[in-house]
């Protein structure tokens, strides 16, 4: 079928090139600062800091945070999604 299409193709190169630039790239990055020191040695540090209570205070509320923007745009669009599958359907 993509050779039968080559906008399709193009497009899905494209699609692809941009999710592993922008997700996947930045993805790796972070977990790999997450396990490694500057110095390419490997430590857990950035770990321990989430029992520390200088730190903890601070990691809650990033999390509390976090949640609070995400579920409410995670439930939002869901049911725009199932309003816009509906109506399709129907």
């Amino acid at each position: 079928m993509l050779a039968q299409d080559p906008v399709l193709l193009a497009g899905l190169l494209v699609a692809g090139a941009f999710i592993l630039m922008f997700v996947v790239w930045p993805l790796v990055r972070v977990i790999a600062r997450g396990f490694f020191t500057p110095e390419a040695q490997f430590s857990l540090e950035q770990f321990r800091r989430y029992s520390d209570p200088t730190y903890s205070r601070h990691y809650r509320l990033i999390f509390s945070e976090t949640m609070q923007m995400g579920t409410p745009s995670a439930f939002l669009g869901t049911a725009l999604g199932f309003i816009f599958a509906y109506s399709y359907v129907s």
